[in-house]
């Protein structure tokens, strides 16, 4: 067995060359953050100089609309209003309650209208059978009402022959 030297004082230190390219360059980087971070400070500071004196300047009231104009203007509340409201409807509780239901069947779509609360949901089962037992489901969930099938469908170019159905419901908000 031949003997293991092992030379923890080694003198020559290798790539000795890279650390002082990688010292450069982290000097380098280093700078450029300092330099950006004193442009971005000075910008900051005339933003704020051009918000005090804008606050300073007294308000103008809104010139009044004309005709035209102020219908335009109801148009843009309107949309505006219907954009708030599908924003604050709370989905999650919702979209939770479809998702725990048993996976026997296939949703192909859900359409919900949240200005009327009413939600249509579109689906495959294998049999009449599946089909039932998911809108006994709906009907079991304390958030959805009015469960209604509206039609349903035997799917004859499929080999399987799955029943496509369509299911409404209203559904309420538990705060």
């Amino acid at each position: 067995m031949r003997a293991l030297t092992l030379d923890f004082r080694r003198n020559v230190r290798p790539h000795g060359w890279i650390n002082t390219v990688l010292l450069l360059a982290g000097v380098a980087a280093a700078g450029f953050a300092g330099w950006s971070a004193w442009q971005t400070s000075a910008d900051l500071h005339a933003l704020e100089a051009t918000l005090a004196s804008l606050s300073k300047q007294p308000q103008r009231k809104a010139p009044l609309r004309a005709g035209a104009d102020a219908q335009q203007f109801e148009r843009e509340t309107h949309v505006l209003a219907n954009v708030a409201l599908e924003l604050n409807t709370p989905w999650n509780p919702l979209f939770r309650a479809l998702e725990a239901a048993p996976q026997k069947i296939a949703l192909l779509s859900i359409e919900p209208d949240a200005h009327k609360r009413e939600l249509i949901l579109t689906g495959e089962a294998k049999d009449f059978k599946e089909m039932l037992d998911y809108v006994r489901y709906l009907q079991e969930q304390t958030m959805l009402s009015g469960i209604a099938l509206q039609t349903h469908q035997i799917n004859q170019q499929d080999r399987d022959k799955p029943v496509r159905f369509r299911i409404t419901a209203g559904w309420t908000v538990h705060s």
